[in-house]
């Protein structure tokens, strides 16, 4: 989820022709995300209280340019995590060609298991260097980030891009209106 919003708040208010949708299982933290928009006075953002698995359906083809999961919660339970093949075939249907998913995780073993899944996806490729954890930084970092790196834990993170389809033609440009 989107937790309290302030990521997706600053990019809203850094991408103001793009429009964000934020989704968020809890309540409490969704209140705080839209004061947050509320205080920017930003108009390209909306939120939904939900579970994003239940989103899945209502997801248009080539609708989002990016997707962002964010220190997910690692379920010990395979039918309670986020993150599966069933979420890489419906982000594949959603996302834009050259549209990414960017993962951050402080979790090392969950990082290497998504990365691997991600990796081994026919649907995608692996953006940046080799060494994933050198990655470019954004400046903006969300609530979970700056809590788990002011406790001295390192946070990973990878980007993946929509591969083209099989004789496909260029990556298509964005009008604005599209969800991120």
């Amino acid at each position: 989820g989107c937790g309290t919003g302030e990521f997706l708040c600053e990019l809203a208010r850094q991408q103001r022709g793009i429009n964000f949708l934020g989704v968020e299982i809890v309540l409490k933290p969704l209140f705080r995300a839209v004061e947050t928009a509320d205080s920017f006075g930003l108009n390209n953002i909306r939120f939904i209280q939900a579970d994003i698995r239940r989103i899945y359906p209502l997801l248009a083809p080539a609708s989002l340019l990016m997707i962002y999961i964010h220190f997910p919660v690692p379920s010990q339970k395979k039918k309670h995590r986020l993150f599966d093949r069933n979420f890489l075939d419906i982000a594949r249907r959603s996302l834009v060609e050259g549209g990414r998913i960017s993962v951050r995780t402080d979790n090392r073993d969950w990082f290497a298991e998504m990365s691997a899944l991600a990796c081994g996806h026919p649907g995608f490729r692996v953006v940046g260097a080799a060494d994933q954890n050198k990655m470019h930084e954004s400046s903006i970092r969300s609530h979970n980030q700056m809590i788990w790196e002011g406790r001295g834990k390192t946070t990973r993170r990878f980007e993946v891009e929509k591969k083209p389809v099989m004789g496909g033609g260029s990556v298509r440009t964005i009008p604005t209106g599209r969800l991120k």
